[in-house]
């Protein structure tokens, strides 16, 4: 096998690379990568310490891209921030700034077309968009391939215990996956003298059921019982470990995970004796990392906020296994 040269654009922890080098191994060179988030660089470069970091993507020129010579693969995940249906207020789309990074994303693409004509690409991106912003990006990416585009839809729930449907561009239809989900929620939990520390406090659980369902995007209240346990009334939140209350989601799986630690928690019904009940506790690093399907402790922060946003908007590898697979 001859090597795979590929380049990273929004590159993140690395999500693309942890799934490019375990397909292609030794054969997979990364010719170099793009990211200007501090900590997401302290863990890419933890991991990958040499891959050349490009820098900032709306800085890169045209000669940039032609030093690199050919370029078999180009991956990325373009901000979803102007894009997801999680963000209720001033959506923009395309239009917007984060979002709006896609059209510099293509002026990236059609510079190392140049020198590859067979070029290959995978794009991702939150699959709540609006379906013309959707049509949008297969139309450019289209135009700027000379190509025919496959939007493929896949949601992380096939090989892990998250729910994240994604949608995933490349210019092959990808099969759908009918394999066997190997990870069970009791792969993912720390054990329960671990869980305990993760409680939610009185003040945030007060906050969770007083304020407008704009500003924690989850409908419903906790509802305080005798002693630390709960039960939940007309309640959907992010994740939970039981059916049993009402709720609208009636799987097992973790709900979309996303960038707010505050946000990312559980009903942990181990926590509690009583029937049908709960304590509410937000996820550990341990648990983020296998809900998104990284190897072991693939994260080195400990802090929460900082950990949560860097899963939070990066790949999950195993989807992206899949892919690179039927490629």
């Amino acid at each position: 096998m001859s090597i795979m040269r590929y380049l990273s654009l929004f590159s993140g922890i690395g999500g693309f690379e942890v799934a490019i080098h375990q397909v292609f191994g030794d054969k997979a060179e990364c010719v170099g990568y793009s990211e200007i988030d501090k900590h997401a660089i302290a863990e890419y470069e933890s991991h990958y310490p040499n891959h050349v970091n490009l820098g900032d993507i709306t800085k890169l020129k045209k000669n940039d891209i032609d030093s690199l010579d050919k370029i078999d693969l180009i991956v990325g995940g373009f901000p979803c921030s102007d894009l997801s249906s999680a963000n209720d207020q001033n959506r923009k789309g395309l239009n917007g700034q984060k979002s709006g990074l896609f059209w510099i994303m293509c002026n990236v693409i059609m510079w190392a077309r140049t020198q590859n004509p067979n070029l290959q690409i995978i794009i991702e991106n939150n699959a709540s968009m609006a379906h013309k912003w959707r049509d949008m990006i297969t139309n450019k990416l289209c135009i700027v391939l000379k190509q025919t585009l496959y939007c493929n839809f896949f949601d992380s729930s096939q090989w892990v215990m998250q729910r994240r449907r994604r949608y995933y561009w490349t210019l092959k239809q990808i099969p759908e996956y009918y394999g066997t989900r190997k990870q069970s929620m009791n792969d993912v939990l720390v054990p329960i003298n671990e869980a305990k520390q993760y409680k939610l406090k009185a003040n945030a659980i007060m906050f969770l059921n007083s304020s407008p369902p704009h500003l924690h995007g989850y409908k419903g209240e906790i509802i305080s019982i005798k002693g630390s346990c709960y039960k939940k009334k007309s309640v959907e939140y992010p994740t939970r470990l039981s059916n049993f209350g009402y709720s609208t989601t009636l799987d097992d799986y973790v709900k979309c995970l996303v960038t707010r630690y505050q946000s990312c928690f559980l009903l942990d019904y181990r926590l509690c004796s009583r029937e049908h009940m709960f304590i509410p506790r937000y996820l550990a690093k341990s648990e983020f990392n296998r809900l998104f399907g990284y190897p072991e402790n693939y994260v080195y922060t400990n802090r929460n906020s900082v950990y949560a946003r860097l899963y939070g908007m990066t790949v999950v590898p195993p989807v992206v296994k899949h892919i690179l697979l039927n490629l």
